[in-house]
């Protein structure tokens, strides 16, 4: 899970996030809540046309220089079926963005009032405004969708469409991947099956962005969708995301390397056909940096990942041993001996039981096998 602690700004706008956010991310969000302020008081500006009740509604709900607006009054004065109705009515975009604004501060709140939200109607019109020509009220929408999510509400949006956003539109595009994030967290219920197959797509192609905060928040996501039994593992590596997962395994950022660890660790638990996915896609070579890793927790998540390929770890160690000493030569052998690994060796052989192969083969018809057994014998478990 993500460690680091996220500004009190992010945490009141982003419910249940922000535990692994970048310094990055904390400038990113104070220049977008500037911007967002910006246009706020722009858009209200424009907005002297709509009804007075509109104004005042609105305007009571998504003041933004209030830390801390009167949500609970607003939810038992019966205000949101009304900021829901003014989700719809696309001849005022300025108006569905306010509403959408402020269903976003009141599900940035409690469980409870999030719940609230959720059932005043609030997600088919927000689901629905995605398709809005308007991109700030899009944008809006994700937003007050992801505190939903992160709740554990579970919706499936068509997120799809996030693919065909342009590198201009790179807020929108982590906003997006934030809520998907979000919606791949949830455990209670865990996304059916549909939901899962409709996001994974998207999140195949964000793992290919170069942005970091799209890469870390996908990255999140797939670890939380590979939680658990093999089928969800199966869903993610069939999407052929693992080469790229260790590719991000040797990011220098954090923020990317954790998750993407995480979720390669997920894969190793299941079957041995996922976990041999994993190793044709260069995993032990990145574990074996990832040990030497300054950051302890770091060294902790690879040893893990390690120890749940520790079978064919050792498998794949052993045929290295065993190609080495076929063709070394005898210096290259006699230092090898130095190493005094040996005994490790001679060791896993007699608790595989192949102490009792090699004598058995003593008695061999052909004259080479069993002398070669008897001195295996003789030499190193005499």
């Amino acid at each position: 899970m993500p460690t680091l602690e996220a500004p009190e700004e992010r945490l009141k706008k982003f419910k249940y996030r922000g535990k692994d956010v970048s310094m990055r991310r904390k400038e990113r969000i104070a220049a977008n809540l500037q911007l967002r302020k910006a246009k706020k008081d722009e858009q209200a500006l424009k907005r002297r046309n709509i009804s007075q009740f509109s104004n005042d509604l609105v305007s009571q709900v998504s003041v933004k220089e209030e830390r801390n607006p009167p949500l609970k009054l607003i939810i038992e004065a019966g205000l949101i079926p009304k900021l829901v109705e003014f989700l719809k009515v696309a001849p005022l975009p300025n108006l569905q963005f306010e509403a959408a604004w402020a269903l976003t501060n009141i599900a940035s709140g409690t469980s409870e009032q999030t719940r609230a939200v959720v059932k005043g109607g609030a997600i088919q019109p927000l689901i629905e405004l995605l398709s809005s020509p308007h991109l700030t009220v899009c944008e809006q929408a994700v937003w007050a969708l992801g505190n939903i999510a992160g709740m554990g509400k579970a919706f499936t949006p068509p997120f799809t469409f996030c693919l065909l956003c342009t590198p201009s539109q790179i807020t929108f595009l982590r906003n997006i991947t934030w809520t998907l994030s979000n919606l791949c967290r949830n455990k209670n219920p865990y996304p059916c099956e549909q939901a899962v197959m409709q996001m994974l797509p998207a999140l195949s192609q964000l793992l290919q962005h170069h942005d970091n905060e799209i890469l870390s928040d996908t990255c999140w996501a797939l670890s939380y969708l590979t939680e658990g039994h093999n089928e969800r593992i199966h869903h993610v590596v069939a999407m052929g995301v693992l080469p790229r997962l260790v590719e991000l395994m040797t990011s220098s950022e954090l923020i990317i390397l954790t998750p993407s660890l995480r979720t390669v660790g997920n894969v190793v638990t299941g079957t041995e056909q996922q976990t041999q996915m994993a190793i044709d896609a260069g995993m032990l070579k990145v574990l074996g940096q990832l040990l030497r890793h300054p950051k302890s927790s770091i060294q902790k998540e690879a040893a893990w990942a390690m120890s749940n390929a520790e079978f064919r770890v050792q498998k794949e160690a052993v045929w290295t041993v065993a190609n080495f000493a076929t063709g070394a030569s005898q210096s290259q052998l006699t230092e090898a001996d130095k190493l005094h690994e040996k005994e490790k060796l001679c060791l896993l052989m007699e608790e595989a039981g192949g102490i009792e192969k090699i004598e058995s083969l003593q008695l061999h018809q052909n004259c080479h096998i069993s002398q070669t057994a008897l001195n295996i014998i003789e030499k190193h478990f005499g």
